[in-house]
């Protein structure tokens, strides 16, 4: 019985080994500003806007953890990332490269997605206006009560409103530094939509996959074959424990 279990054990480990596919992996390289950051390039080479639209384009359909494992990014030299994927074929594997760098070069040509940080360094010029003009408006309240609460004419009501005056001025200030802001906001969508800055480009596509290295999958089988043996063992020793228990002694 136990030669039985540890046989079925050793021939299960096989069984795992062998159906854990071997996947191959191809490569595409991809040019970038010599002056972009890489591990921002890698990381949105990572992310899911570009992972799961290059997947679908290479006709993978994988949940996106699976995806990250299965597509690795790196920056071999300045202005270079290399995009490698891994398929079950060579020529599954090379698509899917393909794929996955294409989905990155036109996430980052993008107008929208070239514009955003400049959008979002303005957006916030504007919060911080909005709040001080805010910030002016309650002050400017205060003082018009205050102001309508004084004696005619009198010397605290002519500070009151030189007050106000002042509060006003800031605001008209304000008005003005808002207004360049929305101008700037406005000339960056129309360049960016008259022009195509340069982000990224495709700069050679992957042709060939490297298979699955023999001594990788010797390895695995090998693994899965103690992994098997160990269990089968296992059971055997269990299960023999278990009926000298029930024996009468």
């Amino acid at each position: 019985m136990v030669v039985a279990f540890t046989l079925a054990g050793l021939v299960s480990g096989l069984a795992y080994a062998v159906a854990v596919p071997a996947l191959w992996s191809a490569s595409a390289l991809v040019r970038v500003p010599a002056s972009s950051d890489p591990q921002t390039d890698v990381a949105i080479a990572l992310s899911a806007p570009v992972l799961v639209p290059g997947s679908r384009a290479a006709w993978i359909d994988l949940p996106f953890n699976t995806l990250q494992r299965r597509v690795t990014v790196t920056s071999p030299t300045t202005g270079i990332l290399q995009v490698t994927a891994q398929a079950r074929t060579g020529r599954r594997a090379a698509l899917f490269a393909n794929a996955e760098a294409a989905s990155f070069v036109a996430y980052m040509n993008d107008p929208s997605v070239v514009a955003v940080d400049a959008v979002i360094a303005l957006g916030m010029e504007e919060k911080s206006i909005q709040a001080k003009t805010s910030a002016l408006d309650a002050e400017i309240k205060d003082a018009t009560r205050q102001e309508a609460s004084e004696p005619k004419n009198s010397a605290l009501a002519a500070t009151t409103l030189a007050l106000l005056g002042s509060l006003w001025a800031e605001v008209a200030n304000l008005k003005l530094e808002s207004d360049v802001v929305d101008n700037n906001v406005a000339a960056l969508k129309a360049r960016m939509l008259s022009q195509s800055s340069f982000r990224a480009e495709l700069l050679r596509g992957a042709t060939t996959a490297a298979g699955p290295s023999a001594l990788r999958q010797l390895g695995l089988e090998g693994c899965g074959a103690l992994m098997g043996l160990a269990i089968g063992l296992l059971v055997a020793r269990v299960r023999v424990s278990w009926l000298d228990r029930r024996l009468p002694s």
